[in-house]
């Protein structure tokens, strides 16, 4: 807190003879700007992409301009995060990959289905009941 409050105090006191005005942005030196005129978020951003270019992986894609006029041109940037990358899309892969091992449960067989119903209800009911006789054996040697 102290040291916000001295930051704001010397910005107070370097600034207290300087006459704050109030313009419009600079506009990319057109005097009369017309709606064709569009600003990219590139030339904002360039210092803090260099800055974030070993975490991000930007894949430029643009057309060559040809020509005194050109007609068109098109220039896309599509920054991803290695971070995303390595924490979700892995883990992601891994999940899909576990998931199409149990693929060939989904046949289209109806009597398939029902057996699966079946097994299933049946573990819910006997694995309990066999760990209850394990741990039951498992007391029964440590009394021995």
């Amino acid at each position: 807190m102290l040291f916000i409050l001295a930051v704001w105090v010397t910005r107070k006191l370097v600034n207290r003879t300087k006459i704050v005005t109030v313009a419009p942005t600079w506009g990319c030196g057109y005097n009369v700007p017309s709606p064709k005129i569009q600003y990219t978020a590139n030339s904002f951003v360039r210092s803090y992409t260099k800055l974030a270019k070993p975490i991000l992986f930007i894949e430029k894609e643009e057309t060559e301009i040809t020509g005194i006029f050109p007609s068109k041109k098109r220039y896309e940037t599509h920054p991803y995060d290695n971070i995303e990358r390595i924490l979700i899309d892995l883990p992601l892969k891994k999940v899909a990959e576990i998931r199409e091992l149990f693929v060939f449960l989904q046949n289209g067989h109806l009597q398939r289905y029902i057996l699966y119903g079946i097994v299933f209800i049946a573990s819910v009911i006997v694995i309990p009941v066999l760990i209850d006789h394990i741990m039951t054996f498992i007391q029964f040697l440590n009394h021995l």
